[in-house]
């Protein structure tokens, strides 16, 4: 299926195809899922509980900025490709 129809279809997602494909990427999932399971351990329920907010929060943030610099790299390519096709 071309993108174009894709993307019209709902079916074009790039954030769930890129994690799921590199193994370096979940070795580092890997390793920071132990990390803060280690870290856990040391604190109190009210903190855990804090903590988990705040990690929350921070892979919220991520995403965001995981989709803004998606679209800002999106409009690159257009660019680039309208400079090349255009003479621009």
């Amino acid at each position: 299926m071309e993108v174009i129809g894709m993307i019209y279809d709902g079916d074009y997602n790039p954030a769930y195809r890129l994690g799921s494909k590199s193994q370096e990427i979940e070795a580092a999932r890997k390793k920071a899922f132990q990390g803060y399971e280690a870290f856990k351990k040391h604190l109190d329920k009210d903190l855990v509980e804090v903590f988990e907010k705040l990690m929350e929060d921070q892979g919220e943030a991520a995403g965001l900025e995981m989709r803004e610099a998606f679209i800002a790299g999106a409009r690159a390519g257009a660019q680039m490709l309208a400079d090349l096709l255009l003479g621009g």
